[in-house]
């Protein structure tokens, strides 16, 4: 792989660490290849990557799952407001959920 010829971002030039890494590039040859001062300041660009990648992979989890409670509680809601008990109770377990999710309540014990 050729050196880079046009100056990246610290973000591009941190995804490209990563990808180098996943395919079995030392992180020498990474730090030589991406212009690192180190081997362990590439490794360092790629243990950021990794835990921005985490985080952003969490993050998109929790919205999905966001949005699946929405979605039921939805549902459910019109029926529990007009009194129905069950329909009550699965939106309150509903909302209970939600809260959780986005840490608002301790774990359930």
């Amino acid at each position: 792989m050729k050196p880079i010829e046009k100056k990246k971002t610290v973000s591009e030039r941190r995804h490209q660490a990563l990808n180098l890494r996943k395919q079995g590039y030392s992180y020498e040859r990474i730090a030589q290849i991406l212009k690192y001062k180190s081997a362990q300041a590439a490794y360092e660009s790629v243990a950021r990557e990794l835990q921005k990648t985490y985080i952003e992979s969490a993050e998109t989890f929790r919205s999905l799952v966001y949005w699946q409670l929405e979605k039921l509680k939805l549902q459910y809601s019109p029926r529990a407001i007009s009194g129905d008990i069950k329909s009550a109770m699965i939106v309150v377990k509903i909302i209970t959920q939600e809260a959780r999710l986005y840490g608002l309540m301790g774990q359930k014990h």
